[in-house]
C-alpha cells in the first residue's frame, strides 16, 4: 500500500513538473514545444482543465482553430459555466467562421456578471457577427460642438473630426481669442458585395462659424469612395476622396486623392497597418494659386486593446509635400508625424480619452524673408471625458494644448481650446 501511495505522489510530482514546463513554454511563445508536452500529458487525464487550457490556446496561437476548438469544449463538458472557456471558444468558433456557434456562446457569457470590458469586447464582436449578416447597412451621425479658442489664428481644430487637414489660414504674432460653433452630418452606407468585399460611400459636410471673426468661417464638403477586401486576417482597402473648402463663402480649396490601407489581425482585437495616400491640392484664389501641391503620405501603426489599461493606437506618418509652381515665398516641406492615443473606460458609459501628437516639420527650401530653411516642431496634447448617454447618443469634452517651436520666432506659437462636442447617431 506504501508503495502505492508513493509512486501517486511521484507521479503527480512529476505531472506537476511537466504542467509547469508546458506553461514557462507557452509563456514563452514556444507553442509547439508546449503542445508536446502537454498532448502527453492529456492521454493520462483527459478532463485536466489546465492541460485542456493550454493545449487548447496553443493550438489557437499556431491558427490550428479546429484542435483549438477540441480542447476548449472539453473543459466546458466538465464545467459549462466556465466563462473564461466559453469566451474563447466563441472566439475560436468566429475565427473558424462558425458565426452562429459564436454568437451563442458569446450571449451566454454575456447573460452572466462579467468584467466591463470583457463585456464591452464582446458586444463589439457580435455587433461585427451581426453587421457581417446585413447585406446593405446605412448610419447617419450628426453633430453639434462649441468650442473656446484663445488663439485662433494659428491652426483650426475641425481636423478632430477626422477630416482632411489644410493649410493654416494664416500665421501672426497677434493672439485673438474667439468660440465657434461646429456643426457636422456624416452619412455612411455599406454594401457587401460577397463576404469578401464591401463597399463603402462616405460623405461628410462641416460647418464652423466663429463668434467674432467672420472671415474664418469655414465649409466643408467631402466625399469617400472605398473598396474593402478581407482574405482571412487581412483587409485591403482601396479609397478614393474629393474634398472642397469654402472660408467665408468663397471657394478656398479643392482636394482630389486616392489611398490604399492594409491592416492584418496579429491577435485578438490587435491589429497592425500600412497605408499609403496621395492628394492633389487645388487652391482657387489667386494670391494662394503658389500653395498648389502634390501629397504624399505613408503611415504605419498598431492598434492594441488591453484589458486594465484601455485601448492604445501607436501611429507614425511621413508625409512629402511637393509645390507644383516654383515660388520664392513658398517651399516643399517633410512632416514626420508621432500619434500615441488612449481611451480607458472607467465605466461601461465613461471613458477618459487622451492623444499626444507630435509634428516634426521640415521646409525643404530657404525662409524668402529669413534667408534660412525653417524647422518646426509642433505638440498638440489633450486630455477629455466621453460619455454614452445611450448607445447612439454620445456627449464628450475636450481640453487642448497646442504648442509650436519654431527656429524661426514669428512663427512660433501656443494656444488652448476647451471643446463640447454631442454626436447623435441614426
Amino acid at each position: 500500500m506504501k508503495k502505492i501511495i508513493i509512486l501517486c505522489l511521484i507521479y503527480s510530482s512529476l505531472f506537476s513538473d511537466n504542467l509547469n514546463t508546458a506553461i514557462d513554454l507557452f509563456k514563452q511563445n514556444k507553442f509547439q514545444k508546449s503542445i508536446e508536452i502537454l498532448e502527453k500529458l492529456s492521454q493520462n487525464d483527459l478532463s485536466n482543465k489546465k492541460v485542456n487550457f493550454y493545449l487548447a490556446r496553443s493550438y489557437y496561437e499556431i491558427k490550428d482553430y479546429e484542435q483549438a476548438l477540441i480542447y476548449f469544449e472539453r473543459i466546458i463538458i466538465s464545467n459549462e459555466n466556465d466563462l473564461r472557456a466559453r469566451v474563447e471558444l466563441a472566439q475560436t468558433y468566429l475565427m473558424l467562421g462558425l458565426d452562429y456557434d459564436a454568437l451563442e456562446n458569446f450571449n451566454y457569457v454575456l447573460n452572466n456578471d462579467i468584467p466591463l470590458n470583457v463585456k464591452k469586447n464582446i458586444e463589439n464582436k457580435i455587433k461585427h457577427i451581426e453587421n457581417k449578416k446585413q447585406k446593405s447597412s446605412f448610419k447617419t451621425t450628426f453633430g453639434f460642438g462649441y468650442t473656446y479658442d484663445n488663439n485662433i489664428n494659428n491652426i483650426t481644430d475641425v481636423k478632430n473630426f477626422d477630416t482632411p487637414n489644410f493649410q493654416n489660414l494664416t500665421i501672426t504674432e497677434k493672439q485673438i481669442e474667439d468660440t465657434n460653433i461646429l456643426l457636422l452630418l456624416n452619412a455612411n452606407h455599406k454594401y457587401k458585395i460577397n463576404n469578401n468585399n464591401i463597399l463603402e460611400n462616405k460623405l461628410t459636410i462641416i460647418q464652423q462659424s466663429y463668434d467674432k471673426t467672420k472671415e474664418k468661417n469655414l465649409e466643408l464638403l467631402s466625399y469617400d469612395l472605398s473598396l474593402s477586401r478581407y482574405i482571412k486576417l487581412n483587409k485591403f482597402t482601396y479609397g478614393l476622396n474629393i474634398t472642397d473648402i469654402d472660408i467665408d463663402d468663397n471657394n478656398y480649396l479643392n482636394m482630389i486623392g486616392f489611398n490604399f490601407n492594409y491592416e492584418q489581425k496579429i491577435l485578438d482585437n490587435i491589429y497592425s497597418f500600412l497605408s499609403f495616400k496621395y492628394f492633389d491640392k487645388k487652391y482657387q484664389e489667386l494670391e494662394n494659386k503658389k500653395l498648389d501641391s502634390d501629397n504624399y503620405s505613408i503611415a504605419i501603426g498598431n492598434k492594441l486593446p488591453t484589458d486594465k489599461y484601455g485601448k492604445f493606437n501607436f501611429i507614425y506618418i511621413y508625409t512629402q509635400e511637393n509645390l507644383k509652381k516654383d515660388d520664392p515665398n513658398t517651399t516643399d516641406k517633410l512632416t514626420n508625424t508621432l500619434i500615441f492615443s488612449n481611451n480607458y473606460s472607467l465605466t461601461d458609459k465613461l471613458s477618459i480619452i487622451d492623444n499626444i501628437n507630435i509634428n516634426y516639420i521640415n521646409e525643404l527650401s530657404n525662409d524668402a524673408t529669413f534667408e534660412k530653411k525653417k524647422i518646426d516642431t509642433l505638440y498638440n496634447i489633450s486630455i477629455g471625458l466621453s460619455y454614452d448617454i445611450d448607445k447612439a447618443l454620445n456627449i464628450t469634452s475636450t481640453i487642448k494644448h497646442i504648442d509650436n517651436n519654431s527656429n524661426i520666432d514669428i512663427y512660433s506659437y501656443d494656444k488652448q481650446t476647451i471643446d463640447i462636442f454631442i454626436k447623435k447617431s441614426f
